[in-house]
């Protein structure tokens, strides 16, 4: 070894830290490694060994017996072993030691005693490796060697120094001990945490643990059920819990009240941003001194130190940008994980905010959007919170650096970058005005969407859907104009934002020539050059993430505004007074006194003697006194003076007019609706409630009957037999499990109806509200299921139940013991028993003598018929695509853009990036003629410069222009109405099947993402795919040498992507197919808030929502962690390639000159950025453009109901005369299916009425939706007035006809809208066809034509009556004619008797002369009919004069009758 290798005592023992005079002067001195390198990492150790220690000692014992304990334990002893040999070795070696040899030696001894007592408890007491244990050993091996390498250079001692090795050898050993997952050795619950849980400080800081899932996504399709669960800080018991404790706490008056709970709520995790992201300032300036001094280097002289020099630059770099790495990927994880929790808050407060929220303010504020929309831009906004606190400190400084370099000349991007943050913060205000408007305007599409996708049995009955489908169109258009000056603000954003990174270095530099060109003359060197640069690159970064993150954070808050608002809105106020319940037995003795008296231990006839003596009432369950009820404090009474009880164990009716209030009165009953004056009084809060329109959540029927009460079997069955459920279970094709569909959709009208009953009476509540439940019931049913559940010896009597019926039918009312009838003033007008009321004159007397008249009874109705025998919706199946790819769909998302924009796209992209990529060279070339020909080509240079700063930023606005406000409008406009046109022509049987939430997220989350993520992410992957390219040549040409690294690097990017990128797209899949069923919950939610408080559901509820959440947040979270794992990847791959950069350009001086050097390593200090966005924004676009993906195979897939024949339009005033005629017709619902019409054939002559009855699933509605080919012919034909209707547009046919459905429709919109859907009619027409039907007053007392129709808090017997308007306008707009064929499917279903004879009187006048084909409600509608079909099991098993129909002994229609007039003898007769 050379002597000037050898150092003596003397030169080791200061501090230094750089030897001098010896070993080449590249080393630390010993003092300064055993004093800083060597205790520090000791001092750490035992400054937080007593604080963990602790915390470990409360902790039980988490694993089992293993080997891998005594394992760790005998290294770390074999460790204090060689601790303690150090130490005698120092002691003995007083020529070799230094002042700090023996403090370190013995710190190093009681770090081996403090490792085995702290590893031991770690062990035992902890789930996941332990992070002090592994931070100890892994900075001091790093730093221990330094000291090893100074040991075997002194040479002095060569025992210490092999000693030493062997303990840091021995540390790294421990280390990987240290670092394995105990998953294999933990007791339970713990070995089932997710892997981030178990993971240990390296593990996570390299995302180790998610290689598992990359391996699963890349060999195979994942599905939810592969996914981690999340780690239970992220669960929404807790995120939910936090916030909302917090929430209550906080002073709401405040603007930002909402974002200071946030950061009340989630303060740790912001805190824990802070480390890292302070690293990663301190490796990012790092870069710039890097390269100055290692271009000095090159452009030096040759010296035989240079080499050692050039070691020490090669691991600097290598530290450097390893450092840039972890940090990055630690912070931006904590970034992400912030993020996720605050969705996972946020969408916990408002779910439990909308279930005590009123149900007209949940749907002003559009709820749905705050979960989705907003909640989404609000996580936008805090993916670059960071900026705002950490880009003012690095932009200083850079300033302050670049002052050293260039001096006053640093003014100038300093100038840009303060120009470009006021420009930000002008266009803050703007930008969250202009969003704000976009986002209304895009609710207003959604909600108009949900209501149509709702009602679009109605909507296809009479032939709206290409009037909705205009609509809707115009109202996507109309939105992507509101979203221009919001694209507008994002093109201005990033203009201004990049202005710093583009013109910057070129004002700088012309600042700098000016003020040497006074001075001293242009000097300009390659080294100052490039160091300048780089820093004036650091500089323009922070500014651009500051000027881009003001924005999108000033649209967060406003996304915080209005989520601020619902969750402060007017909450539902239960105004009923609680009645002292200190007798009131609890639940669980009442549930027994009821298995008792099912299972016939009580005798039945003592069964209500039981209960009152239970009960121990004196008092009524429910007081209502003089109470005046209406929908709001201000607004006018429906009901006044209200005075009533509701006693234990009784049924009690009330009937009324249509809009009487009977509906209002049950809600005041639950709570729903203010009491302006008087009082409510009951002794319970949880009511069982059957609303009129049934709430049915997309669930199985077992789970809907259960509500979340425990599966009680003999209860249960019991309920369903009385319910008559059980033989409909028999027909379903999975039983009890099968899954209903969006609303019911799959079950027919009395199937909703008996299913909300049977969920009512399984709650075992006390009290029980039915809405006119029975309305939809064919008699016999009706008869029975009363008998059974409401009768004197039905389930609700037996068991001591209160019920209240709302009826309008009288044939049940001999079972009441109270009833009570209201006018139409909202007051009572009677009450008392059934014999007090039969022999008053008022309105229960007068009731009873028009149905002994008329013939009343219920019969048959079913909207659907359960023809589809509540089919399950089918599960999508698994696209193996979403793994791969498909490139069919760029192609397909480019037609709908159009080539010229595509290649107007390419040719801005390829002008920002080269003039922007081209400055560096340029840059090289300027500085090497300023070294050669001072000042000589200044000028041309700096205009060159100029010229391409101008080009690059006038490439980037237009790239922009480009695809923000020309293609990407015209993209989405097209695929909207490709979207839309396919769903409005899928046939009625695919909505039946499918979930409207699914179908609604095609239209809010696809749509959102082709709007703005697809646009963004298609215009970075573009301008990265570019730059990337461009930077690696750049890279190659400055070190010649590193282009052999070239394919490697490929080879490495292509495999990386191929394994990424099959995970990331299907995460992205997993991702939205588990938001829709967050969102389709939320839908349900807010349909059916009446019906979930009634019953105190809302824990139940909010409990199933953080389930759907916890669900949907598993792929959420993921997609972030594996995006951090490819950048992490990235930046280790570009550190590998600055590293290889350095090792040439140091080692092999000949290769590369300074300026290719400093052209290489201002590429290098971009280029991992660069790769990582491009892959990022390249995953982005695979991920989202999965929205194009699903638009295209939505359209392929989805079977249309226009069939290829069917192209001709219905001529002029068609049909002229109205004749109908079946002829052998047999229908199905779905061609796979069974038909449920069969071998039909009868034919109306023009002019006719004739009657359909029958009894439940007969088929009657089916027969009515084969006539407006709602439903396939499997055999036979239909013609009207002689033309075959298998050659006519659906559309066409069912506009030529009038319609009224059965389920009354409102559609999102305005009065007018709804009642003339067509816009054919004046306002005075209008007007007076509401007039006619009774409803103008109510209608121009809620703000006339023009007010939402929402606002006209239509009763359900108010919107028939509605429709019946409808039908009049739609006459109207027919030309008024007197011919033609009108279509009635139970139009009079849900009101009273005298209202159905004044819609049936109005019918008669307004259609006289028309061919009426009507499925009746009640056999009185018959009258004046010329006809009568009698239905059974889809076939026609009796035809003729409902007079002759009568009067045959067995006939069908006699058996119907027979039944109407004993429940009339019933109830008019004693």
């Amino acid at each position: 070894m050379n002597s000037s290798a050898l150092c003596t005592l003397g030169a080791d023992n200061v501090f230094g830290p750089q030897v001098a005079s010896c070993r080449q002067a590249f080393d630390f001195t010993l003092l300064f490694e055993q004093s800083i390198l060597s205790i520090g990492p000791s001092a750490i150790l035992l400054l937080f060994l007593p604080v963990r220690a602790a915390l470990l000692y409360q902790q039980g014992p988490k694993t089992l017996p293993n080997r891998r304990h005594t394992a760790k334990l005998a290294s770390i002893s074999v460790f204090g072993c060689l601790q303690i040999a150090l130490l005698v070795l120092w002691a003995a070696s007083a020529d070799g030691q230094t002042r700090a040899s023996i403090p370190a030696a013995c710190l190093s001894v009681l770090d081996a005693c403090s490792l085995a007592v702290l590893s031991s408890l770690e062990h035992k007491r902890a789930i996941r490796p332990s992070m002090l244990i592994s931070i100890y050993l892994l900075l001091s091996i790093i730093l221990d060697v330094a000291q090893a390498r100074t040991l075997w250079l002194r040479a002095a001692d060569s025992t210490i120094a092999g000693l030493f090795t062997a303990g840091v050898v021995l540390k790294a050993f421990i280390l990987v001990l240290e670092t394995f997952e105990k998953r294999s050795f933990l007791r339970a619950p713990y070995r089932a945490y997710p892997p981030e849980a178990l993971g240990g400080v390296l593990n996570t800081s390299i995302f180790w643990w998610i290689n598992s899932l990359l391996r699963r996504g890349y060999r195979a399709v994942i599905v939810v059920d592969d996914l981690f669960d999340t780690d239970e800080a992220l669960t929404s018991d807790i995120l939910g819990k936090t916030l909302l404790s917090v929430w209550a706490r906080q002073d709401r008056n405040g603007r930002y009240a909402l974002l200071r709970a946030i950061l009340s709520s989630f303060n740790r995790p912001l805190l824990a941003l802070v480390f890292p992201r302070l690293c990663l300032i301190g490796f990012r300036f790092s870069q710039p001194l890097l390269i100055n001094r290692a271009i000095s280097l090159i452009e030096g002289p040759e010296d035989p130190s240079n080499a050692n020099i050039g070691y020490g630059l090669i691991g600097a770099t290598g530290l450097i940008y390893v450092g840039l790495a972890i940090s990055t990927a630690t912070y931006k994880h904590k970034i992400y994980r912030l993020i996720t929790m605050l969705r996972g808050g946020l969408v916990c407060l408002i779910y439990d905010t909308t279930l005590k929220i009123d149900p007209i303010e949940a749907g002003k504020l559009a709820a749905v959007t705050l979960m989705s929309t907003d909640i989404e831009r609000i996580g936008a906004g805090f993916v670059s919170i960071d900026s705002l606190w950490a880009g003012p400190i690095e932009a200083g400084i850079a300033i302050y650096l670049l002052e050293l370099q260039l001096g006053p000349a640093c003014i100038a991007p300093v100038v840009v970058a303060l120009a470009c943050t006021t420009g930000a913060f002008s266009i803050m205000k703007w930008a969250k005005n202009s969003q704000k408007e976009w986002v209304e305007v895009v609710q207003k599409r959604i909600a108009m969407t949900a209501s149509a996708l709702s009602s679009i049995k109605g909507l296809k009955m009479q032939g709206l859907t290409e009037r909705i489908s205009s609509d809707l169109q115009a109202l996507r258009v109309e939105e992507l104009e509101y979203a221009k000056p919001f694209r507008r603000n994002i093109i201005f954003t990033a203009g201004v934002s990049n202005v710093t990174a583009l013109c910057g270095p070129v004002l700088t530099f012309a600042v700098y020539v000016l003020i040497t060109r006074a001075t001293s003359g242009v000097s300009l060197n390659i080294a100052q050059a490039f160091t300048s640069l780089s820093l004036i690159s650091l500089l323009s970064t922070p500014v651009s993430e500051i000027v881009q993150t003001i924005p999108t954070f000033a649209a967060a808050m406003g996304c915080f505004d209005r989520i601020q608002t619902y969750i402060k809105a007017d909450v539902h106020g239960d105004q009923r007074i609680l009645m002292s319940d200190s007798d009131e037995p609890p639940v669980s003795s009442r549930v027994s006194v009821a298995r008792e008296i099912e299972e016939g231990t009580i005798e039945l006839q003592d069964n209500k003697s039981t209960f009152e003596k239970t009960l121990d009432r004196a008092r009524g369950i429910a007081i209502v006194e003089n109470a005046s009820i209406g929908y709001t404090f201000q607004g006018a009474n429906v009901l006044n003076d209200i005075s009533l009880e509701i006693r234990p164990c009784s049924l009690t009716m009330v009937t009324g007019p249509v809009g009487c209030g009977k509906t209002t009165l049950l809600k005041a009953l639950l709570g729903e609706l203010p009491t302006n004056k008087g009082l409510i009084k009951t002794n319970m809060k949880e009511i069982a409630y059957c609303a009129q329109d049934a709430w049915l959540p997309n669930i199985s029927l077992r789970e809907i009957v259960l509500g979340g009460s425990p599966y009680d079997e003999t209860w249960y069955s019991n309920i369903l037999r009385a319910c008559a459920l059980d033989q409909d279970i028999l027909n379903l094709p999975n039983g009890d499990q099968t899954i209903v569909g969006s609303k019911g959709g799959s079950l027919s009208g009395g199937q909703k109806q008996r299913l909300a009953l049977a969920r009512a009476i399984y709650a075992r509540k006390q009290l029980i509200l039915l809405d006119n439940v029975l309305s939809g019931l064919d008699a016999r049913t009706d008869n029975a299921v009363f008998q059974q559940v409401l009768g004197p010896n039905g389930l609700c009597a037996r068991h001591g139940f209160s019920v209240v019926l709302v009826t309008h039918d009288a044939h049940h009312l001999r079972s009441a013991e109270n009833i009570i009838v209201l006018g139409n003033d909202g007051t009572i007008l009677e009450k008392g028993n059934f014999e007090q009321l039969r022999c008053g004159k008022g309105r229960i007397h007068e009731l009873l003598v028009q149905q002994s008249l008329q013939g009343e009874a219920n019969v048959p109705s079913t909207s659907a018929d359960s023809a589809l025998k509540a089919e399950p919706p089918p599960k999508e199946s698994i696209d193996l695509t979403r793994r791969s790819g498909d490139m069919s769909i760029y192609l397909y998302l480019a037609r709908s853009v159009g080539w010229p924009f595509i290649v107007l796209f390419f040719a801005t992209v390829a002008l920002y990036v080269l003039a922007s990529e081209l400055q560096a060279v340029l840059l090289e070339l300027w500085s090497a003629a300023e070294t050669s020909h001072p000042g000589l080509y200044t000028d041309m240079y700096l205009g060159l410069y100029g010229m391409l700063a101008g080009l690059a930023v006038l490439g980037l606005v237009g790239l922009l222009c480009v695809m923000l406000l020309f293609a990407g409008p015209k993209s989405s406009i097209r695929l909207h109405k490709i979207l839309l046109d396919t769903v409005m022509a899928a046939p009625y049987s695919w909505f039946t099947a499918t979930d409207s939430g699914v179908t609604l997220n095609r239209f809010s989350q696809d749509m959102s993402l082709i709007d703005m993520d697809l646009l963004v992410c298609l215009v970075d992957t573009a301008v990265g795919t570019f730059m990337a390219t461009v930077e690696a040549v750049l890279i190659v040409i400055g070190a010649k040498w590193a282009a052999l690294a070239i394919p490697f690097i490929i080879a490495i990017l292509y495999l990386l992507q191929s394994i990424y990128l099959r995970t990331s797209r299907q995460l992205r899949f997993l991702d939205l197919e588990t938001k829709s069923p967050l969102y389709s919950n939320f839908m349900e939610t807010l349909a059916g808030l009446s019906t979930i408080r009634a019953f105190g559901w809302q824990e139940v509820l909010a409990q199933r929502n953080r389930e759907l959440l916890d669900v949907s947040q598993r792929p959420f979270y993921l997609l972030y962690c594996i995006q951090r794992w490819l950048c992490l990847v990235l930046d280790l791959i570009v550190a590998g390639i600055a590293v290889l950069l350095m090792a040439f350009a140091t080692q092999m001086r000949g290769t590369t000159s300074g300026g290719g050097l400093g052209v290489a390593l201002v590429n290098v200090l971009n280029f991992n950025t660069t790769l990582t966005f491009l892959i990022n924004k390249w995953t982005a676009l695979e991920t989202s453009i999965g929205a194009v993906s699903r638009v295209k195979n939505f359209e392929l897939d989805t079977i249309s109901e226009h069939l290829e024949g069917e192209v001709e339009s219905s001529p002029e005033q068609w049909p002229s005369a109205g004749k109908i005629k079946f002829t052998n017709v047999s229908a199905v619902y779905k061609r796979s299916t069974p038909p449920v019409l069969h071998d039909i054939s009868f034919v109306v002559e023009a002019g006719r009425k004739v009657g359909i009855v029958g009894r439940t699933g007969s088929g009657k509605s089916s027969l009515l939706l084969t006539l407006l080919r709602m439903l396939d012919l499997s055999a036979g034909s239909l013609s009207i007035d002689n033309l075959p209707l298998s050659d006519l547009r659906r559309q066409a046919l069912r506009a030529a006809l009038v319609t009224i459905p059965q389920e009354a429709y409102l559609l999102a919109g305005s009065v007018r809208f709804n009642v003339d859907p067509f816009s054919s009619l004046c306002d005075a027409a209008i007007e007076a066809h509401l007039s006619k039907v009774g409803l103008w007053e109510a209608v121009a007392a809620r703000g006339g034509l023009d007010a939402p129709m929402d606002a006209t808090q239509l009763s359900q017997g108010q919107q028939q009556l509605f429709c019946v308007a409808r039908a009049l306008c739609r006459k109207a707009a027919l030309g008024d004619r007197g011919c033609g064929i009108l279509l009635l499917d139970e139009a009079t279903s849900d009101v009273d008797v005298e209202t159905e004879a004044y819609m049936l009187q109005v019918l008669e006048e307004e259609f006289r002369g028309w061919t009426v084909l009507a499925v009746v409600h009640r056999l009185r509608a018959l009258r004046g009919y010329d006809r009568v079909l009698v239905l059974e099991d889809g076939r026609v098993v009796e035809e003729g004069v409902p007079e002759e129909l009568i009067e045959r002994p067995e006939g069908r229609y006699r058996q119907l009758w027979e039944t109407q007039r004993f429940g009339i003898e019933a109830v008019g007769h004693p």
